[in-house]
């Protein structure tokens, strides 16, 4: 039990590093897509390109983003 907690800790926090730099960029080109590819934000929020894949699923299952290829839009 205590191991599933650790690992949501875990995640929450490259979560919170992923959304905020995503919204970051949207404001910063003034749009709500963001041309990256996922290793790109892999590399920016300093993780690996398999979390955030798996993280960006996640998002979208939740309705707040939509993927295409290299693209990620906000909602």
């Amino acid at each position: 039990m205590w191991l599933l907690k650790y690992k949501k800790l875990a995640f929450n926090k490259i979560d919170k590093r992923l959304i905020d730099y995503l919204k970051y960029e949207g404001t910063k080109s003034q749009s709500h897509i963001i041309n990256l590819s996922h290793s790109q934000l892999a590399k920016e929020i300093g993780t690996t390109r398999e979390v955030v894949s798996k993280i960006l699923k996640q998002f979208k299952l939740s309705g707040i983003v939509n993927l295409r290829f290299k693209q990620i839009e906000l909602l």
